[in-house]
């Protein structure tokens, strides 16, 4: 398993809250991105706990990376 793989999303999560958390985000913005950070989360629950990341998994966690990304680039658009 590539421990660091999974530390580089625990990080990129967490930037991700902060950004949510310090600054103004229109609330269907926030809403979405809440809600694929959850997904998220628990999907790198599950990889932690199998010690294990699948080829699915690896997929899904670059689907929500890239669609997390596209919401928090359109969140910063918006505050500046």
């Amino acid at each position: 398993m590539d421990k660091t793989r999974l530390a580089a999303c625990q990080k990129r999560l967490k930037t991700w809250q902060e950004f949510l958390d310090s600054h103004y985000v229109a609330d269907n913005v926030r809403t979405k991105t809440i809600d694929l950070m959850k997904e998220y989360r628990n999907l790198l629950t599950k990889c932690w706990e199998n010690d294990a990341i699948s080829s699915n998994d690896l997929e899904s966690l670059t689907n929500l990376e890239r669609r997390l990304e596209s919401l928090n680039e359109h969140a910063r658009l918006r505050t500046s």
